[in-house]
């Protein structure tokens, strides 16, 4: 037993000393001040900027730690780059030969300031220019250097972004890990990355809205793995997907889903530019946001899934749909709900649709470029239709002076519309056993109206019609139902309603016919005598024309 002691005694003695010389060397080759020398003149020919380094520690474990690295802007007014911590993990065997060979890079709690310049520049595109352009130049008198690093950590880094032109509204990212192993062929093409990065948060605010995006992306060959919250406010949306191809030709594949949505806050993320909706630089005027599509090869596809989403006081469940993106353009299709109720307006049923739309129209906001190219069509099958009170129907009962239309009930209803140059054609057919309506015209998306609608009123409701309207007397049909043919116009919020004189004259001669029929059937029934059919019809007649 002492033998062994004795034995394993010797072999940590010789352990000791050999990592005692193998430290000394090392401190001894890689001098702090021959590293801090060797950093700040490779980094300030790298970058052009100034640079700045607190101190370095070397040690056989950990590596070579630099603290306090600092890359300053162009001008010098500020940091541009600055971490804690910068940990350089080094190869044994090729220092033991006096080279520095860095296979390892770990950055501890980075800080980047990226700006865009007012001519559209970024604060970086010097550094860029400066490493893609020019003739290497060789470092002479200076210890061998080598980067072959096949590892990048980043833990607890933090991004800032402004916009100097006020387009694109201030965004804060904290990143709490990002975890790289490269791997490189014969060329930087065939460059293979594999990792992940834990994103804390991404924030930024559109229209008065904060936005938080986190979660996680993972890296495998050519693909993204993406499992992702984003945050509009109060909502919560999650985000499942792939993005294949994503160096060259990117196929996104995206899964979203919801519990509850506001889409008309959605649609005004995508309308402003900074955080005052069409942001401006202070004391700038204001600047017209430039949207490029994607490059020509970018693809997205996936599905939506909404349990409850409102819209402009609607309310829909089970909210599903199919969508792709190519090139500029958006394709929904199919897309199909359940209503659900809403504030004016409350229904049940189901709706389906399919939508298009280019998101790239002109330089205008992503809502507006929507508004301006959406197309589509679909139709609605209601059950149950409760309309609370709305300003078509006050004025649908201000002019007909019956009150029960003011708030109808429908046990069943149809609407087909068709979506074009920012306006909706609609027809559609309303029934109860009080009321049928049969709108049909167009709604434009400025809320302005162009619509013809029979207004038929069961013969309860047509009791009620005003003696003035003699004209109802001859558009009923033969179960006593009363209609009168309407224009309405106007605006959502100031309707005009009035006679649909065409309708007028079309459901006049129904009315006249009828009339007649009606009466020359009672002239002519058994028992009548002949003289007085003759005299019946022909008083008839004079009465209907006036003569």
């Amino acid at each position: 037993m002492k033998k062994w002691m004795v034995v394993a005694g010797v072999v940590l003695g010789v352990l000791l000393v050999v990592f005692a010389g193998l430290t000394l060397f090392i401190r001894s080759y890689l001098k702090s001040d021959a590293v801090i020398s060797l950093l700040v003149s490779r980094l300030e020919a790298l970058t052009g900027r100034k640079v700045q380094i607190r101190e370095v520690n070397v040690s056989f474990f950990t590596g070579i730690v630099v603290k306090g690295l600092t890359i300053k802007q162009r001008d010098g007014s500020g940091d541009f780059v600055r971490t804690e911590e910068f940990i350089l993990d080094y190869r044994l065997k090729p220092l033991l030969r006096k080279q520095l060979v860095i296979d390892k890079i770990e950055v501890v709690s980075p800080y980047v300031f990226i700006r865009r310049e007012r001519d559209g520049t970024y604060n970086f595109n010097d550094i860029k220019e400066k490493n893609t352009g020019g003739e290497k130049r060789k470092e002479e008198g200076r210890a061998p250097f080598a980067l072959l690093t096949d590892r990048i950590v980043v833990k607890n880094a933090r991004v800032e972004f402004v916009d100097a032109r006020g387009e694109i509204p201030p965004v804060s990212a904290l990143i709490e890990e990002v975890d790289l192993k490269t791997s490189v062929g014969r060329s930087l093409a065939d460059l293979v990355v594999h990792g992940h990065i834990i994103i804390k948060s991404i924030t930024t605010q559109r229209a008065g809205t904060p936005v938080t995006v986190s979660g996680r992306v993972d890296m495998k060959d050519d693909q993204l793995l993406l499992n992702l919250t984003a945050s509009p406010g109060k909502e919560v949306v999650r985000i499942a997907g792939t993005v294949r191809e994503y160096r060259t030709a990117p196929e996104v594949q995206l899964s979203i889903s919801a519990k509850e949505l506001d889409v008309e806050k959605l649609l005004a993320l995508g309308g402003g530019g900074g955080a005052g909706g069409r942001g401006t630089a202070a004391g700038s005027r204001p600047v017209r946001t430039e949207h490029s599509p994607p490059g020509r090869g970018f693809r997205v596809k996936g599905d939506l899934k909404v349990d409850v989403a409102r819209y402009q006081g609607f309310t829909v469940r089970n909210l599903a749909a199919e969508y792709a993106y190519r090139n500029g353009v958006a394709r929904i299709e199919p897309l199909s709900m359940s209503f659900a109720g809403g504030e004016k307006v409350s229904a049940e049923g189901t709706g389906t649709a399919s939508l298009a739309f280019r998101t790239d129209s002109g330089g205008a906001g992503l809502a507006e470029a929507v508004k301006r190219s959406l197309t589509g069509k679909g139709a609605a099958d209601l059950s149950r239709v409760q309309v609370q009170r709305t300003r078509i129907t006050d004025a649908l009962a201000l002019y007909t002076g019956i009150e029960e239309v003011r708030a109808p009930r429908f046990e069943k209803a149809r609407f087909t519309f068709l979506i074009k140059d920012e306006k909706v054609s609609l027809e559609g057919r309303l029934a109860s056993d009080q009321l049928r309506l049969t709108p049909a015209g167009t709604i434009g998306f400025d809320k302005r109206m162009a619509l013809l609608m029979d207004l038929s009123l069961s013969p309860q409701l047509s009791a009620k019609l005003p003696r003035s309207a003699k004209i109802t007397g001859y558009i009923k049909d033969r179960e006593g139902w009363s209609t009168i043919p309407l224009r309405i116009s106007g605006t959502l919020e100031k309707p005009s309603v009035g006679l649909n004189t065409a309708g007028v004259g079309s459901q006049l001669k129904k009315g006249i016919a009828g009339e007649i029929e009606r009466r020359i059937q009672e002239e002519l029934r058994p028992g009548g005598k002949e003289g007085e059919q003759s005299s019946g019809a022909e008083e008839l007649l004079k009465g209907l024309f006036g003569k």
